[in-house]
């Protein structure tokens, strides 16, 4: 029996967790609830409270842009655009800022502007030739970026991919700053929080071979912006645009378009992180290919294959290209990735903090790349992406424990990985310990450390899928790294619209994924093999 009482959850729609008005992920508690979501069905999507900060643009940062787009009419009057068919973008940075502009016109916009707000009340209308400098933790400036209504869906897609985009904790404080007394920002406590999360960041990579200094790591609002704007840096090393790199195995979604998609990347696509796939690399290399970076994940989302990074690296040297690894899924906590790469990025969104409730991502460069004082240049003389004070408070208090949570996630997700596999209605379970590239895996994972806390499984038949989804009594929405249990279809989620193109590299339709949590064990066995039962009566009914 489990010595804790299962959790409760909101209703469809609502913040997770609970009753925090910054919950990232949304709760999407059946199969046919994060259908409904994908398909973009009218009846779903009006219960939304909330959304996956990148995937959904919050309804108070709307609210903000709509009022300083009604303050900006005597500019785009001037500018002659049309007022009453233009929205706006929020984003705090002005190089991403740009970037967006840049973009919306290759999309087809020849009226999109950029404009400049300060907190003070003042907007100005942005040229591209000005420069402008931003120290890392802003709030008092915004950039609007206008655009016709029917590019909605375009702006958008920079929105998710880039993760440039303000958070909720900016948009609330300035409307409240102009509604009601302002709260004085912390500043001097957000400026120590950011040297303490270089310094936590820095320690988590170090190794005894080597020690990563807090110079040499970058935080950046979101896991997304540290990649978009790690490409930015790829880009200004080879001082050009027209870099091509190569996408090692099936990464997560938004890295690949923001590269392809939004920066017009040439990218080639190694979809299986699998020794053919390393061969094929090779060859193409050998036969004159030339690539400016590599990018992959140690280990993939979601089927958690490893590729072999030491073979990569080896590549990397000799044909002159760089390695950028993106360890989220596997964390400093269990992994030690340099010096078998050059750069790693981290979704510290997930669980770096754990909370749920606040966006963030770093960089950090290896100091034995024979490329790192020409990246090091590079990074160092990007703008700063700006990362809301309010923001890097709680990033700071959330990771305080985050060694502590990864183990006891990891330790979790082992045992039910154990009772998976030994069930008649599972097909396959993804995780690194017990699949074929579990020896490349314990190449890298640090003495004592685990195999992470997200998993993946494939069931025999669809409606076993859907009944073990249904009947997991997790909570159930976007996001992983949560310090709670979070379960989603992730295929619907993340390709809903190109499912047979996803399941060419086995990320099937039907496939169940599970970010562990810290919860009590006994209580996620239960809750576990609860689901199971429901699969098995669902595959029996059939």
């Amino acid at each position: 029996m489990p010595s804790q009482p299962p959790p409760s959850y909101p209703k469809l729609g609502y913040p997770l967790p609970d009753q925090d008005p910054y919950g990232i992920s949304v709760y999407l508690p059946t199969w046919r609830d994060t259908l409904g979501w994908a398909s973009r069905d009218p009846a779903v999507l009006a219960q939304l409270k909330t959304g996956y900060p990148r995937f959904f643009i919050p309804h108070v940062v709307r609210e903000l842009a709509s009022r300083l787009l009604q303050k900006a009419n005597p500019l785009l009057s001037d500018a002659r655009i049309d007022q009453s068919e233009v929205s706006a973008l929020l984003i705090a940075g002005h190089r991403s800022a740009l970037e967006c502009q840049t973009y919306l016109q290759r999309c087809g916009s020849t009226e999109s502007v950029v404009l400049h707000a300060t907190l003070a009340g003042s907007i100005q209308m942005v040229s591209r030739s000005q420069t402008l400098t931003k120290d890392n933790v802003s709030y008092d400036e915004l950039y609007l970026i206008t655009h016709p209504e029917d590019l909605a869906l375009e702006a958008k897609a920079f929105w998710q991919h880039t993760g440039s985009g303000i958070s909720s904790r900016c948009a609330v404080y300035w409307l409240e700053y102009n509604s009601v007394m302002p709260r004085e920002i912390p500043m001097k406590e957000a400026v120590k929080a950011m040297s303490i999360l270089h310094d936590r960041i820095a320690s988590s990579f170090s190794t005894d071979s080597i020690k990563v200094a807090p110079s040499d790591v970058i935080l950046y609002p979101t896991g997304m912006s540290a990649i978009s704007q790690s490409a930015k840096a790829i880009q200004d090393w080879r001082g050009r645009n027209d870099i091509r790199v190569a996408v090692f195995g099936f990464l997560y979604v938004d890295t690949f378009k923001v590269l392809s998609r939004i920066h017009a990347i040439d990218c080639v696509l190694y979809g299986h992180a699998s020794s053919q796939n390393l061969t094929a690399l090779e060859t193409d290399l050998e036969n004159g290919m030339k690539i400016d970076a590599l990018y992959t994940e140690f280990p993939g989302n979601p089927l958690l294959n490893s590729a072999d990074l030491d073979y990569l690296h080896q590549l990397s040297t000799r044909y002159g290209f760089l390695l950028v690894v993106d360890d989220t899924v596997g964390t400093a906590t269990n992994l030690a990735l340099f010096p078998s790469c050059d750069v790693i990025c981290t979704s510290l969104t997930k669980m770096f903090s754990g909370g749920c409730n606040v966006m963030g991502g770093s960089t950090a460069l290896n100091l034995k790349s024979p490329w790192y004082n020409e990246i090091r240049q590079a990074f160092s003389q990007q703008p700063n992406e700006p990362y809301f004070p309010l923001d890097v408070l709680v990033m700071e208090k959330n990771s305080r424990d985050v060694a502590n949570r990864v183990r006891k996630a990891s330790s979790n997700a082992e045992n039910l990985v154990n009772i998976l596999r030994s069930h008649q209605t599972v097909s396959e379970v993804f995780y690194p310990k017990g699949i074929a590239s579990q020896s490349v895996y314990d190449r890298f994972k640090r003495p004592g450390a685990g195999y992470g806390f997200l998993l993946s499984i494939t069931f025999r038949t669809p409606s076993a899928a859907k009944a073990f989804h249904d009947a997991l009594h997790v909570a159930k929405g976007p996001s992983l790294g949560a310090k709670f249990t979070l379960c989603c279809a992730y295929t619907l989620l993340a390709h809903f619209k190109e499912l047979e193109w996803a399941a060419q590299f086995g990320v099937h339709e039907h496939l169940v994924r599970i970010s562990v949590g810290v919860e009590d064990l006994e209580l996620l066995k239960t809750l576990t093999c609860n689901a199971l039962d429901a699969a098995a009566a669902a595959a029996a009914a059939e």
